[in-house]
């Protein structure tokens, strides 16, 4: 498949249209637990050729994203209740207010538990 960077964006916004982002989100890793459930090592290291990537490897990256998305959220979450509040600074010192924020940051916590790559949210 050949499509531009526009067509795939526009192709993986599709999937989650018109659903809640944070519910997405936190289930999302059931869910890739559940489709991969039963899977030996061998499926899941299998690749349909040796420019695709293997089950094994799309889950790793997808874990790798999800450090990278949790570090950005804290980062935004932290900018928005402390403008002055430098990167360095974020985690247990960053104060996240009103009920959409904690929202987010539990399903952030939930992320640094599955990967232990963030530091705890207050």
């Amino acid at each position: 498949m050949t499509e531009t960077f526009q067509e795939y964006s526009a192709r993986l916004l599709s999937l989650s249209e018109g659903k809640d982002a944070l519910a997405v989100l936190s289930s999302t890793p059931a869910r890739i637990g559940s489709l991969i459930a039963g899977l030996s090592g061998r499926d899941l290291a299998w690749t349909p050729s040796p420019s695709r990537w293997s089950i094994a490897q799309i889950v790793t990256h997808l874990a790798d994203a999800e450090i990278v998305a949790a570090y950005r959220i804290r980062l935004i979450l932290a900018r928005r209740t402390d403008p002055g509040l430098r990167s360095e600074r974020l985690g247990t010192r960053a104060r996240l207010r009103g009920r959409g924020r904690h929202r987010v940051a539990r399903v952030v916590h939930r992320a640094s538990d599955r990967t232990s790559a963030a530091a705890p949210l207050p």
